[in-house]
């Protein structure tokens, strides 16, 4: 989780007791902190992101608590204040596996197992730990693991369950998007996956307007390797976006996120195909199934095995990977992307482009007179951008100029 120039995130184990960790970062790979180390009983296992409010983070551990079955937690970002919200006993959920959404002064989650059908819930608690509230009992059926961080517009929370609904070769199903009104009322399945057109979501969803759109781990076809999948926020309007063969990327774990017109995820396997533990890349995709592209394939020694979601600041990309780096456990990493230029107005035969940026980074904007050309020349000076729009200025020569932006070391 990004909030302003730091990097927010948990990691699984490690630590003072080999439980896992919150920690800090910014944004520049400078100035790690150690912000809690889980000991058991106070929680155990955080595997997905924290949320950050202010001064405070609110997530949950997948296990640990005085009941052993997972817990809400909430620290200060400069790691004081640590406290347990909510020890899950297993009637009421337990393993929560995914973060939390805030609405207001009340948190949103779901917990992987559990709860009257032990098939999973979804469920509320306020910001102080008073009021928790378990929404929706899943009883298989209806899905069954809840596995992405859940959406929140308006009144209405937008989900996925990994496995579970009516599809299936006899047992639990192939998973399912589900949304649910925020006061437990209104539960409604959106998409039920059949395998072939695809099976197991796992990640986070992102909602864009009315559309959905999201990852499944795999498929049941001989593209077996997962797809980027839409659906409209009333169900209609499936399409698979991409699917994954394997020869290149493959099992997508984590969500997406969206930058103009264009997803951005992760897969867990690169090329070649092997185990989970093997490469994993970035991958862009437009919203249109265009301009597939894989941006990052990860050799191991920069890490390995992506499971999280990303996080976008401006024009850089922020993850992390499950194995692999310097010691075998993982990395911290950012990816720039190409900036994208917002808008191009002529004023008095002034042209000024806007786009997006990062502050810190520094930009180069070229520009050609024949787009069949590949020369591409500088245009002024480098810009070090100081906030996360910056603007330039030509005058120009009175020839026709086509224009781009480049980041640079």
């Amino acid at each position: 989780m990004l909030g302003g120039n730091t990097l927010y995130g948990t990691t699984w184990s490690g630590g003072s007791f080999g439980y896992g960790t919150v920690f800090k970062m910014n944004a520049d790979g400078t100035s790690y902190t150690l912000l809690k180390s889980f000991g058991g009983t106070d929680g155990a296992r955080p595997c997905a992101e924290v949320v950050v409010n202010g001064s405070i983070l609110y997530g949950t551990t997948q296990n640990g608590g005085s009941l052993g079955c997972g817990t809400v937690f909430k620290v200060n970002s400069d790691g004081t204040g640590y406290a347990v919200l909510k020890q899950f006993g297993a009637i009421d959920g337990a393993g929560p596996a995914t973060g939390l959404v805030l609405g207001g002064s009340t948190l949103y989650g779901t917990t992987y197992s559990g709860g009257d059908a032990g098939s999973g819930t979804v469920f509320k608690i306020n910001t102080d730990g008073t009021g928790f509230t378990v929404l929706k009992n899943f009883t298989g059926s209806d899905g069954q693991c809840p596995s992405g961080t859940l959406v929140l517009s308006g009144t209405n929370l937008y989900g996925t369950a990994n496995q579970g609904g009516a599809s299936g070769d006899g047992g639990p199903g192939y998973g399912l998007v589900f949304k649910l009104s925020s006061d437990g009322t209104g539960f409604a399945i959106l998409k039920e996956f059949s395998g072939t057109d695809g099976q197991y979501p796992y990640g986070n969803l992102v909602l864009i307007g009315s559309t959905i759109y999201g990852t499944t781990e795999s498929v049941g076809s001989s593209f077996s390797a997962g797809l980027v999948f839409k659906v409209c926020t009333d169900g209609t309007g499936y399409t698979v976006l991409k699917q994954f063969d394997g020869s290149e990327a493959g099992h997508p774990l984590a969500g997406l996120v969206l930058r103009d017109s264009t997803l951005y995820g992760t897969t867990s396997m690169g090329s070649p195909p092997g185990s989970y533990g093997s490469g994993g890349t970035v991958f862009q995709i437009k919203t249109d199934s265009s301009a597939y592209a894989v941006l990052k394939s990860f050799t191991g020694v920069d890490g390995s095995t992506p499971w999280a979601g990303l996080a976008l600041s401006g024009t850089r990309l922020y993850g992390t990977t499950w194995n692999g780096g310097a010691f075998g456990n993982g990395t911290v990493f950012s990816l720039e992307l190409a900036p994208t230029i917002q808008t191009m107005k002529r004023t008095n035969g002034t042209f000024t482009l806007t786009w997006g940026a990062v502050t810190g980074l520094s930009y180069q904007v070229q520009y050609t007179t024949n787009l069949s050309s590949s020369n591409w020349l500088a245009l002024g000076s480098i810009i070090t951008a100081t906030n996360s729009v910056v603007s330039f200025s030509d005058s120009g020569t009175g020839a026709r100029r086509f224009y781009r932006v480049v980041g640079t070391p």
